[in-house]
């Protein structure tokens, strides 16, 4: 198998997880990469710095212990060199939320905040209040269309019964009305009635009421 260039730099890559951002290392760069795709590279002191930090687990790394795995001897740096690669490095890790802590007259620390994990929940994972209002709006809905099925058959009902229609006919030349409701299968009207031609009754029940012409 042929490897290529790309190939055999990403196997010569040295990575290192610090927090919100990674330290890639390689024989002749190195740079720290975000989160949101940006990089920034290092100097060699610089990120051989940054993983001396790292590897001491958030301990305090001496001043002469860093510039040692920085530049290998202190002699041939001036006192300024560690100073100022602790801020460029700071300026870089201020971004992904990583800290450097200075402790006076002894050394430095790296202090990186724990990654908080998301988790995304599955179908199965439905939370039960969801599911309770679900069955509480159906539950609803269920009831609300019975009441107005129910009120409407009441109206029919009520309409059905409670409407009199009134009906009148001719019978031995006196007119005759009464309730279609109390209709009987006969209607004779009594001959205490006297009742005379064109006049007209109207019956109620068992009652004959003589309604006056007022013509």
């Amino acid at each position: 198998m042929v490897m290529t260039d790309s190939q055999e730099d990403i196997d010569q890559q040295t990575q290192y997880r610090l927090g919100k951002c990674i330290l890639v290392k390689d024989d002749s760069t190195s740079e720290i990469r975000l989160q949101n795709g940006k990089s920034f590279s290092l100097t060699q002191p610089e990120s051989a710095i940054l993983r001396c930090l790292y590897e001491h687990n958030g301990n305090i790394v001496s001043k002469h212990d860093l510039i040692i795995a920085g530049w290998g001897r202190p002699d041939i740096i001036g006192s300024n060199s560690l100073p100022v690669a602790m801020t460029n490095i700071r300026k870089i890790l201020k971004l992904a939320e990583v800290e450097i802590t200075n402790v006076p007259r002894i050394g430095y620390k790296l202090e990186i905040p724990p990654i908080e994990l998301r988790v995304t929940p599955s179908m199965d994972d439905t939370p039960q209040k969801g599911v309770k209002k679900y069955q509480l709006s159906y539950a609803f809905s269920i009831v609300i269309f019975y009441a107005v099925l129910s009120m409407t058959v009441l109206c029919i009902l009520f309409v059905s019964t409670s409407w009199v229609t009134t009906q009148c006919t001719v019978i031995d030349m006196v007119n005759v009305c009464y309730n279609s409701r109390e209709k009987h299968q006969s209607i004779a009207i009594p001959s205490t009635l006297s009742a005379q031609p064109n006049d007209t009754f109207y019956l109620s029940g068992q009652n004959w009421i003589k309604v006056e012409n007022n013509e």
